[in-house]
Order: structure tokens, then C-alpha cells, then sequence
């Protein structure tokens, strides 16, 4: 159908989901358009369900706010979940911690409708928090989902990624990259560490079948960061996800690199995405070298978490076969 389904992932968001939903009732709707707001209790022990509701009612907002249960934590479980529930094709995913600016639906059912062959559309981010920001934080803040995330707007399909937060894109496109006859390679959250790669995967997915991706730096949110989250203790845990879901997205990379330009350049163009390449990148991520036998033992992990390589690799494949 015709609108546009927000899809709010929560699990025990009480303490920060005033702001967020308050943005979303602000929001300038395009006119004659339904919306409404898909929130998505995920395995909550806290009042968040509760907090909500009484939110939400505090604002006369058009969207209608339904309420669904996701009991397998994760935020992909969650994403999921939100997609089955959706009435309506534009989707927009906004984390509990998102601040979408007043226009932030509006343009992106502009950029969306004009733009049929993209298939996910991504905004900037800018950082807010209680303390000040570390000196550390512009370094590093693309792992918070901060800063542009292309140098112009428009077409980034070769970025091969957009974060999550705040991302836009379609139902019936997420209908297949969430098809259960592919089970998603990346789950969320193992064993405490703060495992990122299931957006990635997702837009991945979405261009193994034929789509574009597209940045708007028009489309700004605020990401509200805690200062629990602005330690260097946190940054190594964003990183170690980095490296535990790489793995995976080296093996996306290589079947949209065959599928882009397959031939005798492959091998070379693939260096980008080799894991050497990664070890570069990773080795400094606050400014001083890891340890390299720390880099190989994570990126092991996440080898160990996909299980064989070349089953995964084969199922990437039939993935991108689909019609």
C-alpha cells in the first residue's frame, strides 16, 4: 500500500525514547500520504512499552502508532519482525537513540518516488550527547553512524554500505532480502560484543538484487550518544564488531564486484576489500596500532561465526539469483 511505515526497533529504550518519538510526531508529512509508526518491542524487561504510549499521546500527530512483540533479541529480529508488520512500502527504519529532523519523511518520499531504482537512501548524522564529545570522536565518528557518508549527494552504490540508523527503503525489496529461504549471515549482538553488520549485510543484499544506493546529505538526523558510549573501552567494542562481521561483508563484496564487472579486472579490484586491506584500516583505530595478533584472533571469531566459508559463499550466490 501506498505510505510510509517507521519501523522504531526498542529494547528497554525508556530512559532515551521521549525525544525520539516527540521528533517523529513533529515530522511534515507529504500531503495525502498515510504513516505510521511500527514500534517494535524487542524481548523489553523495562517500562518502554508503557513510557510510549503515554508519549506518543501527549502529540497530535497523524501517524498512527501500533505496537508489535519481537521475543528473539537483535536488532536484525527486530528489523524483520517490523517488516512483516508494515502496511505500508516506504519504509524507514529509526533506532531509539534517532532524531529525524521535521523534514526528514518529506524529502525522503520525494527522493524515493523519483527514484524507483533505488533501493535504499541514507541521510547524515550528526552526534548529541550529555557531556561533551571526546577528542578522539571526529576520528571515529562513522562508527557512531555521524558524518556524511558520501562526499556529495546521490548515487553511492560503490560505497557498498549505508548505516542503518535512519535508513529508508522499500518493503517489497526487504521482502526479499529478508526472504527465510536465506537466512541472514549477521544476527545482532554474541557474547557482549557490539556486532555491526547487519545493516551492511542488508544493503548488500539489496544491491545484489539490481538496486542503487543513494545519499542525501539533506536527510539529517541526531544521534544521541551516552557518555557510556563515549569511552575508549566502547570504540574497541565497535571496532572488534567491525572485525568479528567482516568476514561476511568480504564475501558480499566479491559476488557484487563478479556481478558489477567480472572479468580480468576482478582480482585487482578486489584488493579493496581484501583482508589485508582491512588490516590497514582497522590497525588504527584510535589513533594508535593494535596489537596484530588481536586483529587476527577477532577476524577469526567471525570466520568461525559464518561456519564454512564456501557454503556461505554459495548462499550469497542463490541469493542474488533471485527475480
Amino acid at each position: 500500500m501506498t505510505g510510509i511505515s517507521i519501523i522504531l526497533c526498542c529494547h528497554n529504550s525508556a530512559e532515551r525514547l521521549g525525544e525520539t518519538l516527540k521528533h517523529l510526531a513533529d515530522q511534515a508529512l507529504p500531503e495525502n500520504i498515510p504513516c505510521e509508526l511500527v514500534l517494535v518491542n524487542n524481548a523489553s524487561t523495562d517500562d518502554t512499552i508503557e513510557l510510549a504510549r503515554k508519549e506518543w499521546a501527549k502529540h497530535p500527530a497523524p501517524i498512527v502508532l501500533r505496537v508489535v512483540d519481537e521475543e528473539n533479541p537483535g536488532q536484525v529480529f527486530a528489523r524483520m519482525r517490523g517488516v512483516e508488520e508494515a502496511h505500508y512500502e516506504m519504509i524507514v527504519f529509526c533506532d531509539d537513540d534517532n532524531r529525524l529532523i521535521d523534514n526528514y519523511l518529506s524529502i525522503a518520499w520525494s527522493l524515493m518516488s523519483r527514484n524507483p531504482r533505488v533501493g535504499a537512501l541514507g541521510g547524515q548524522g550528526i552526534a548529541e550527547s550529555n557531556v561533551p564529545l571526546p577528542g578522539w570522536f571526529e576520528a571515529n565518528k562513522s562508527g557512531y553512524a555521524c558524518g556524511e557518508q558520501w562526499p556529495e549527494s546521490g548515487i553511492c552504490t560503490d560505497k557498498m554500505f549505508l548505516w542503518g540508523a535512519g535508513l529508508v527503503t522499500r518493503k517489497n525489496i526487504l521482502n526479499k532480502v529478508f526472504n527465510p529461504g536465506f537466512p541472514m549471515l549477521s544476527t545482532g549482538r554474541k557474547e557482549g560484543v557490539v556486532f555491526s553488520g547487519d545493516d551492511m549485510e542488508i544493503c548488500k543484499r539489496i544491491i545484489l538484487l539490481g538496486y542503487d544506493l543513494y545519499y542525501d546529505r539533506s536527510l539529517v538526523y541526531k544521534h544521541f550518544i551516552p557518555e557510556s558510549k563515549l569511552t575508549l573501552n566502547y570504540l574497541e567494542q565497535l571496532n572488534a564488531g567491525v572485525l568479528l562481521a567482516t568476514p561476511v561483508q568480504r564475501l558480499y563484496s566479491y559476488q557484487i564486484i563478479r556481478q558489477r564487472i567480472p572479468g580480468l579486472l576482478l582480482p585487482i579490484l578486489f584488493i579493496r576489500h581484501s583482508f589485508l586491506y582491512l588490516l590497514f584500516r582497522l590497525g588504527f583505530p584510535v589513533g594508535k596500532r593494535k596489537p596484530i595478533i588481536n586483529v587476527l584472533k577477532v577476524y577469526t571469531q567471525g570466520i568461525r561465526k559464518i561456519g564454512k566459508l564456501h557454503q556461505a559463499y554459495q548462499q550469497i550466490e542463490k541469493f542474488s539469483q533471485q527475480q
